[in-house]
């Protein structure tokens, strides 16, 4: 299992769309290990499917942790 994010070339090889987007299924999947200036070289439409899955797992979390009484 993962636990660090990309190395530049990582983020380099991911799989990619002849318009230079990340491949959406890849893009799904791997959001979570890029860091902070990879995901700032996104394209727009990229960033913004970034920006959506990051607070579709906030809002996962906080319903875990809800469910859990933490909150």
């Amino acid at each position: 299992m993962r636990t660090k994010h990309y190395t530049d070339q990582e983020f380099r090889d991911l799989p990619r769309y002849e318009n230079g987007d990340v491949d959406y299924d890849v893009l799904s999947e791997s959001f979570m290990w890029m860091t902070p200036k990879q995901k700032d070289k996104l394209s727009d439409d990229d960033f913004s499917r970034v920006i959506d899955m990051e607070e579709e797992v906030n809002y996962l979390l906080y319903e875990l942790k809800e469910e859990m009484g933490y909150v």
